[in-house]
């Protein structure tokens, strides 16, 4: 499902929240990119979010990929409206594999904080509104 701010919002994408079973010899590893027009993702740059090592527990705690460091340590503009998620689950052999389970992408809808735009607008830098 694609879920996106308002016209006039940026979109601030911020943590993304998985489980995965990852037993030994296995790995799971999230992509992301982001861009403002669905057809650019093509394009787009991919960053490396998370990686979950073996043995890791992202079960009985979701774990947790900081994707607003991500994107400013690579360097992406995060503020673009649109964002989609690669999973990349690895094995070293056919007889063990790695489980994803599931995600959630935590984002914030904020003004881009218009110096010109009225009060009237709510998505102003104009401190007296």
């Amino acid at each position: 499902s694609r879920l996106t701010c308002d016209e006039g919002l940026d979109t601030l994408w911020s943590q993304l929240f998985y489980e995965t079973e990852t037993p030994t010899g296995t790995q799971v590893t999230f992509w992301g990119r982001t861009v403002e027009d669905p057809s650019a993702f093509g394009l787009a740059t991919q960053v490396m979010l998370d990686r979950a090592e073996e043995g890791t527990d992202c079960v009985t705690e979701r774990c947790l990929a900081d994707v607003q460091g991500a994107l400013d340590a690579s360097g992406v503009d995060n503020g673009q409206r649109y964002f989609e998620v690669r999973v990349h689950l690895e094995t070293l052999d056919d007889a063990t594999s790695p489980i994803f389970r599931s995600m959630h992408m935590v984002y914030y809808c904020v003004c881009s904080c218009d110096a010109t735009a009225s009060c009237e607008t709510g998505c102003t830098c104009d401190p007296d509104c």
